[in-house]
């Protein structure tokens, strides 16, 4: 859900996206890993440290708690060229950690993927266009969306669509 309300809303917001993604859509699926990349679904993430390390030249004592945060890893300039950019285009855009990494993975991660691209194509199959509602977010560059009041997930609240069918 949390995937689907970021990319709707990523599509409302930019009608040259939308019409990209309208007009091609074996681009969908690089777009979901872009809207995972720029929009986590995680706030934070935390990670006991079982060994003495060493991270970012700061010692880590063994027993420490690691408080990570994806949206910051995500626009990491040394992975993302330009980590600020929404770019469809983007050729690494698979390798954030929207749904963590490694044995930390997201058991759901392929479902959401899925869910995602298929909703996405039916929403375009059944609309002509997509626009946030200024009745309930403020006008084109001025919107306004209430998060989920939580430290680990980022969500919308709620967010308001009109549709041209």
């Amino acid at each position: 859900v949390r995937l689907l309300s970021f990319a709707l809303r990523m599509l409302a917001e930019r009608p040259d996206l939308q019409r990209v993604i309208r007009e091609d859509r074996a681009r969908i699926p690089n777009f979901v890993e872009e809207t995972l990349r720029v929009e986590s679904p995680l706030r934070t993430q935390f990670r006991l440290a079982r060994v003495r390390t060493q991270l970012g030249g700061m010692d880590i004592p063994a027993g420490s708690t690691i408080m990570l945060v994806p949206g910051a890893c995500n626009r990491d300039p040394r992975v993302f060229d330009h980590p600020y950019e929404f770019d469809i285009d983007r050729a690494n855009a698979r390798q954030h950690i929207a749904f963590g990494h490694g044995i930390h993975t997201c058991a759901g991660a392929p479902l959401a993927r899925a869910e995602g691209r298929v909703t996405i194509n039916q929403f375009l199959d059944r609309t002509t266009d997509i626009t946030i509602s200024t009745k309930h977010h403020g006008p084109p560059g001025a919107w306004r969306y209430e998060y989920l009041p939580t430290f680990f997930l980022r969500g919308l609240q709620r967010l308001h669509l009109e549709f041209d069918t």
